[in-house]
């Protein structure tokens, strides 16, 4: 037998029970550690998720998509879900009624159709149809009369390259918002909705907006708000509760052709004061470059359209401290169902006194016989 081996043996056996024990002993200190830590911590916890709880319950109340399935691929959907596919196509097969968010979109390159079906919401809360920031070149078809109704928001990009088609938006909070830049929206109606029909936000630029309806909202028809580069081509926004177009904050924007007619506050408004044409200064960006002309599509700032609500104070203003825009061929409507036809207080505003208007140039334009655009400090030489 070789002693010499058994003694080494037997030796790192026993350095090997030292060490074992010792690594158990630790194991077990930090075991006791952990469990005092984990004591203390869930205590901590405790109280944490007290002082939480309600939060918690409230911000889910609104984020109802954080909890929602996937929508089906294979089959209609019934249900509100989340489109998480890319490359996909997802087809409404019914009416949906949902206590909160309903559909998110999430993926690249999903045409997802309503097929004439209707999404309503809780009454003020929720956005109906989300296009979130991932989901890049994403089609919404409302054809065949699609509705998203009820919602804080009826529909929502965040997304560039957004293709919105045949939706309508109405008793809605705020009918339409376009956040993505380039989205392309044809023929979307926002009608009766609280607050704003279609709004298209700074971060839209570039986008085109074309034969647009908007008409019986609590606010505006249609607000750039902040927006550069976007195209609004042959809108009818009337009868709406402040102005018809509001170019706020908004630069180097292009209105073709349209009806901005009765409503309540201007039709096509360039400034910063929700109540109308002010002599005090803006707080934001001012609205400079924008170019709005009826040259190849009939432009028309009539008081009043046939059933009108309201007498259109004004047609197109152009607010102080506004400058660079163009306003060409625009027309007045001289509809017979006016009481005194095209009579807008003013056709053509321009709060920038002098004969050069800040550079502001009014050319061509079909307005109803003086006093409605005389020179004088307030209709300038500018306005031929």
């Amino acid at each position: 037998m070789n002693y010499s081996l058994f003694v080494k043996r037997a030796m790192q056996s026993a350095k090997g029970d030292e060490a074992r024990t010792h690594f158990r002993l630790r194991a077990h200190t930090r075991r006791i550690e952990r469990s005092n830590r984990g004591k203390r911590a869930a205590s901590d916890a405790r109280l944490l998720f007290a002082f939480l709880a309600p939060l918690t319950a409230a911000t889910l109340a609104i984020g109802q998509a954080w909890a929602v399935p996937s929508c089906p691929v294979s089959a209609p959907i019934s249900t509100c879900c989340i489109a998480d596919q890319p490359a996909t196509t997802y087809q409404l097969g019914g009416d949906i009624t949902a206590s909160g968010e309903c559909i998110d979109i999430s993926a690249r390159n999903v045409l997802f159709y309503l097929n004439g079906h209707t999404i309503s919401g809780p009454v003020g809360a929720g956005i109906g149809i989300h296009v979130l920031s991932t989901a890049a070149n994403v089609t919404v078809s409302g054809s065949g009369g699609g509705v998203v109704q009820k919602f804080a928001t009826g529909f929502q990009s965040d997304a560039p390259n957004t293709f919105t088609e045949l939706l309508r938006a109405s008793l809605n909070d705020r009918g339409f918002v376009l956040n993505g830049p380039e989205a392309f929206a044809f023929l979307l109606t926002a009608s009766a909705n609280l607050k704003n029909g279609i709004v298209a936000d700074a971060t839209a630029k570039g986008s085109l907006i074309t034969d647009p309806i908007s008409t019986g909202n609590g606010a505006n028809g249609i607000v750039l708000n902040g927006a550069t580069g976007v195209t609004v081509v042959n809108a009818m926004s009337v009868e709406n509760v402040g102005y018809g177009l509001w170019l706020k904050g908004a630069s180097f924007n292009r209105i073709e052709g349209g009806d901005f007619e009765g409503n309540a506050v201007a039709g096509v408004y360039i400034g910063c004061h929700a109540g109308g044409p002010s002599n005090s200064g803006c707080s934001i960006p001012a609205g400079n470059g924008n170019t709005i002309e009826g040259i190849f599509t009939r432009l028309t700032i009539g008081s009043c359209p046939s059933g009108s609500q309201h007498n259109q104070p004004y047609g197109i203003v152009i607010d102080l401290g506004n400058s660079m825009n163009h306003v060409f061929a625009a027309a007045t409507d001289t509809s017979a169902s006016c009481a005194a036809p095209g009579d807008t207080l003013f056709d053509g505003f321009d709060a920038n006194s002098g004969p050069a208007c800040a550079g502001n140039f009014w050319f061509s334009n079909t307005f109803t016989l003086p006093p409605n655009h005389t020179p004088s400090p307030t209709h300038p030489y500018c306005m031929q």
